[in-house]
């Protein structure tokens, strides 16, 4: 993301959801805010029927990919963060929120629950701007965190919060690892570790190692990797699961689930969907509790 620009990837993701919402019927993730928080020019793009026609295209197997995980990812982060709330849990902290819109169509929850979203500031402004054109309140005590994360720590963006560290939190890093080097990557793993009450967790999703891919897979990684440098944002890392593994337990965190290509394909598409939807081919969800 550019400086002192709201991220493009951000407007983006949000714009998948609501294509999801509105044209399909086969649910994977369920986002009726979403739409809101489009920009005008992609909402009023998706809500023309000729948004199928762009499906039919030859770019179609990179963009459905795309949203594929897009919404499969946003499914388990909140089936985990659902378990975590109804264990006690009491924070849940969104790093790199972007349009995300759990605040704002939660339902039942606490009000000893707090969501704090962190953002960089001009992403966070367009997004309460879009929120507030259209009276959307929260529905759960939540907090804004204006930080650019790479210039200012976590903690220090949390210290200005009600957030407390002694408390068992959730923590979530949605679409954000692929973007940061490797070395950034765990650096802000260890810095949520030391922001971590023993029982807090950390949910992601992250990219394998790539070696294996395809010449389709390739094809369509590339297609994929060029539209988000268009919109200024990439891709840098990917992992093999012993060194990230290893790397976690390093920081106190122990693995609950990694869950794989294939069995993301089980959970979400075992049967055939006349949408086109399916797995991304080294994509992999985790989750990791702090010891």
């Amino acid at each position: 993301m550019k400086n002192n620009k709201a991220s493009r990837t951000a407007d983006y993701t949000a714009a998948m959801r609501a294509r999801h919402f509105v044209h399909d019927t086969e649910m994977i993730f369920n986002d009726p805010v979403a739409n809101r928080l489009t920009s005008p020019g992609l909402s009023f793009l998706l809500q023309q029927k000729a948004i199928n026609w762009v499906y039919k295209s030859p770019l179609v197997p990179a963009i459905q990919g795309s949203e594929s995980l897009i919404l499969y990812r946003a499914d388990y982060i909140e089936q985990q963060l659902k378990d975590a709330l109804e264990r006690g849990c009491t924070q849940y902290v969104i790093i790199a929120a972007g349009m995300d819109s759990y605040a704002y169509r939660c339902e039942g929850i606490s009000d000893q629950v707090t969501v704090y979203e962190v953002d960089h500031p001009a992403t966070q402004a367009v997004k309460r701007q879009r929120l507030a054109r259209h009276n959307i309140q929260p529905k759960v005590n939540t907090e804004y965190i204006g930080a650019d994360l790479a210039s200012t720590s976590l903690a220090d963006a949390l210290s200005g919060s009600s957030f407390q560290a002694d408390k068992i939190t959730f923590f979530s890093c949605a679409g954000l690892i692929y973007y940061l080097s490797e070395a950034h990557a765990f650096a802000l793993f260890k810095a949520i570790a030391d922001l971590s009450a023993p029982g807090s967790q950390l949910a992601f999703d992250y990219s394998d190692n790539l070696a294996e891919m395809t010449l389709r897979q390739r094809t369509r990684r590339k297609i994929v990797r060029t539209f988000l440098k268009l919109t200024g944002e990439v891709i840098l890392s990917s992992f093999e699961e012993q060194q990230l593994l290893e790397r976690m337990e390093s920081y106190n965190f122990r693995l609950n689930q990694d869950i794989g290509p294939a069995e993301i394909h089980q959970r979400y598409f075992e049967h055939r969907r006349k949408d086109g939807l399916a797995a991304s081919a080294h994509n992999h969800l985790a989750c990791f509790e702090k010891c």
